[in-house]
């Protein structure tokens, strides 16, 4: 999805930029890994290219997901949450109920490249 979304807030337009992804999930925590790079460099930058966000309706409140900014392809499954003071957290999320749900991603730095998200138990 397209990045430069830097602040908070959920697009006004669900579909703009926002990668929705059903998923069907058991009853139980799930923590979301990806495997992830800055397709761009940026000099004497690492911290730049290398978030997108995540949330579920109801479920997942949106958090910001981010990994190396260097340019090699690597996992991370941590995150920060919204209220903007960088507390790192696991990207974690429970499930009461076994159903389909809705995981959202959204494009937050430009030239960010994801290729793989994994919902591990």
């Amino acid at each position: 999805s397209k990045g430069n979304r830097y602040n908070v807030s959920l697009p006004a337009n669900k579909t703009d930029g926002v990668l929705p992804f059903t998923v069907d999930l058991e009853a139980g925590t799930y923590t979301i890994e990806i495997e992830a790079r800055a397709a761009e460099q940026t000099s004497g930058r690492h911290d730049l290219h290398n978030d997108v966000w995540f949330w579920m309706d109801d479920i997942l409140p949106i958090r910001k997901q981010f990994f190396n900014g260097r340019g090699d392809w690597a996992k991370s499954r941590t995150a920060e949450d919204s209220t903007g003071n960088h507390a790192k957290l696991p990207n974690t999320f429970t499930i009461q109920t076994a159903g389909k749900y809705v995981l959202n991603m959204s494009g937050r730095s430009s030239s960010a490249e994801i290729r793989a998200i994994t919902l591990k138990p």
